[in-house]
């Protein structure tokens, strides 16, 4: 009888997922970006994607970005929204991972239904041109010396770089003094401004100011060396264990139906390795991804997982 019944909802799901391939979208989808324009990566794919899919699906795939509580005010807009399929989420791992470890929420990140991991790329910490440290190991040893003198800038309470530049305070055994800005783009010309001192950013956004030397990079934090930036050391040679990435997935509103998932999904994948969307990631020092619902979702708990144990054992708290 299981095995029956088993049969017949994967019938159901196929047939499902042929009617909204044949039929969806009917009206303008809406992709909520969690960050203001033009302020990070999220932002970017998610244009280029919407750009791709409006021709593709002859319908409008709009971009609304709503900033606000470090990506929150856009995720729980997106909680709300029904579940057809027509108002997705893109957004970086803070409001999906991260918030729920520090603070009380008005959603729950874990009900999301999971669609596609859309890129991951490196984070790097940069620091200000007028710092004196020009490595990793300068840097602790001048934070130590004048504890509470070096300021970290952030996207924001909760975000991957203030969670990163935590992690780094506590494992260097350093005191840092964090600040907080409306985005990498403002951050980063803080950094340049010589206003604040270091910053954990995504690769993407950071490569054009260290080439052009506004910003300079003291390590990064992947596990293995950066290819695009030769010679640059590990924050791992430093600090062993010290690994961590940026990376962007769309999710749909709770009770989203599986089928439907599995079908935008599928799409997803399809765009994201399209030539023009691969140059676009490209230029962001971004991989694309493209995976199914269910490694996403075991992706996303896993990543959970791991910041929930960064954030007791480093003693984080907002």
């Amino acid at each position: 009888m299981s095995a029956m019944l088993a049969l017949s909802l994967g019938l159901c799901a196929a047939a499902f997922a042929t009617v909204h391939a044949q039929n969806f979208p009917g009206r303008p989808v809406k992709l909520i970006v969690n960050f203001p324009a033009g302020s990070g990566t999220a932002d970017t794919v998610a244009r280029a994607l919407g750009e791709y899919l409006t021709r593709k699906w002859g319908q409008p795939v709009t971009v609304a970005n709503l900033p606000g509580a470090t990506g929150l005010v856009g995720a729980e807009a997106a909680y709300r929204a029904e579940p057809d399929g027509y108002t997705l989420l893109v957004t970086p791992a803070g409001a999906l991972t991260v918030a729920q470890h520090l603070q009380k929420l008005a959603y729950d990140p874990t009900l999301f239904v999971p669609i596609s991991m859309l890129e991951t790329s490196p984070i790097v910490l940069v620091a200000s041109p007028h710092l004196a440290a020009k490595t990793l190991p300068e840097l602790i040893a001048y934070a130590r010396a004048h504890p509470g003198k070096v300021s970290a800038a952030n996207h924001g309470a909760g975000s991957s770089s203030h969670l990163a530049a935590e992690w780094l305070r506590s494992a260097a055994d350093m005191k840092v003094a964090h600040v907080p800005f409306r985005g990498s783009v403002a951050a980063l010309q803080g950094l340049s401004d010589g206003r604040v001192d270091i910053m954990f950013d995504n690769l993407g956004s950071a490569l054009e100011p260290i080439r052009n030397g506004r910003v300079k990079a003291l390590a990064v934090a992947s596990e293995k060396p950066e290819p695009l930036l030769p010679g640059l050391p590990t924050i791992a040679q430093t600090l062993p264990g010290f690994a961590a990435s940026s990376w962007v997935a769309v999710v749909a509103p709770p009770k989203t139906p599986s089928a439907l998932a599995k079908w935008l999904s599928g799409e997803f994948a399809n765009a994201l390795h399209q030539p023009q969307i691969k140059r676009a990631l490209a230029d962001l020092a971004c991989e694309p991804v493209g995976s199914t619902p269910e490694a996403t979702g075991a992706f996303i708990r896993k990543e959970s997982e791991r910041w929930k144990s960064v954030i007791k054992d480093a003693k984080i708290s907002l």
